[in-house]
């Protein structure tokens, strides 16, 4: 795998390219994301002893908008952070 990745980096990179209005409306959207991530912590839904299908989806997500240093510090400050 790690042999074709120097080969497969241009195609991936072309189709995770997005122009800046999607960039920004993504932006704008991510702290309603958020709230709702933290309501879903807040009642229990999520977060809970035993881990869910929907903790798996959310979890890796609110971790990789975390790799941005623009946006980590904004969500790491919110319950969903934790």
């Amino acid at each position: 795998m790690r042999a074709s990745l120097p080969l497969i980096k241009p195609t991936v990179k072309m189709q995770m390219k997005v122009g800046d209005d999607v960039a920004r409306a993504c932006a704008e959207a991510l702290p309603g994301h958020l709230d709702r991530v933290d309501a879903l912590l807040a009642d229990g839904t999520i977060g809970g002893e035993h881990p869910n299908a929907l903790d798996f989806q959310i979890a890796p997500s609110v971790r990789l908008a975390m790799c941005f240093d623009q946006l980590r510090d904004g969500i790491a400050s919110r319950p969903a952070g934790g």
